[in-house]
């Protein structure tokens, strides 16, 4: 059953109501966000969820096609910064191996989206003889890597 509803927060210092669509869709029930009380009319919102509804009805998960196009437009270059945010605690020495490598090594691949790089692209690279070998270059690439697909659910 497919309904449209005002859920309260999950949070309580945030104190924001949102409108959502919940449906089923490939045998899951998806939960969508429409938008936050207030910016949207219940009216609006109603005819955005119809719209949500029918595509979920069809077995499109309107999550999947947000979380992709969110991981298009990130480049490596905000991959790494999102995940210095996120590690706060990191070593100025480990975080000068990793603005080394990513200011020398990958320079070229600073702009290019996450989701354009390949596996083979990257193996490519490792295969590349680099003028200063260290070891401390694979755990700069391979973690920041990482932290940047976790993050997108890729």
């Amino acid at each position: 059953m497919s309904s449209i509803f005002l859920s309260m927060p999950s949070r309580p210092p945030q104190n924001k109501k949102t409108m959502s669509a919940k449906s089923p869709c490939q045998r899951r029930t998806v939960r969508v966000t429409i938008g936050r009380h207030g910016p949207f009319t219940p009216e609006a919102a109603r005819k955005k969820a119809r719209e949500l509804l029918a595509q979920m009805a069809s077995g499109q998960n309107p999550n999947h096609a947000k979380r992709e196009a969110r991981a298009k437009g990130i480049t490596l270059a905000e991959a790494y910064e999102d995940y210095l945010e996120a590690r706060k605690g990191l070593r100025p020495s480990t975080r000068r191996d990793y603005d080394r490598v990513i200011n020398t090594y990958l320079a070229d691949w600073k702009r290019t989206p996450l989701v354009e790089i390949t596996k083979d692209m990257v193996s490519q690279r490792h295969r590349q003889p680099r003028p200063h070998p260290r070891r401390r270059g694979h755990r700069a690439r391979s973690g920041g890597v990482k932290f940047a697909l976790r993050q997108l659910s890729l």
